[in-house]
């Protein structure tokens, strides 16, 4: 979290991307965002079970208005399946995201590394809860 920003600026960016994609995000995450940890992530690994590989995390979206979330969403969210926003990226460019109707996060083959992967099928399960994801991470 930034030093200026406080719990309240969190709160209402929370709303505006709650608005933006037209549902209330888990509770998980918008503890996880008010925290401001999500640095402790950053090269943590994560399993994609249905590819049978794994990716690691170059980063998770924060607030920063030049490089985090409302950009991100702004600048590939019409590409994502609807009501999924971009939480983070590996260091390839991937997307992690999330859906907003479930909490469900996925990975985005935006390369389409995988063998299978299309512009139609290039997303794939990797938690059922933002909790599942973090408790999943690993060195």
């Amino acid at each position: 979290m930034f030093p200026e920003e406080t719990t309240f600026g969190i709160e209402s960016k929370l709303r505006s991307i709650e608005s933006r994609v037209g549902y209330q995000l888990p509770s998980d995450y918008c503890d996880f965002m008010k925290s401001g940890k999500q640095a402790t992530a950053i090269g943590r690994t994560f399993h994609i079970p249905e590819c049978k590989a794994a990716a690691t995390i170059g980063n998770l979206l924060d607030f920063d208005e030049s490089y985090g979330l409302f950009v991100w969403l702004n600048e590939i969210g019409d590409e994502l399946p609807a009501a999924h926003f971009p939480i983070g990226f590996d260091p390839g460019g991937n997307a992690i995201i999330m859906d907003a109707t479930t909490g469900w996060i996925y990975y985005w083959d935006s390369a389409r590394h995988f063998p299978g992967s299309s512009d139609e099928d290039n997303v794939y399960l990797i938690a059922k809860s933002f909790s599942e994801f973090l408790d999943g991470l690993y060195d």
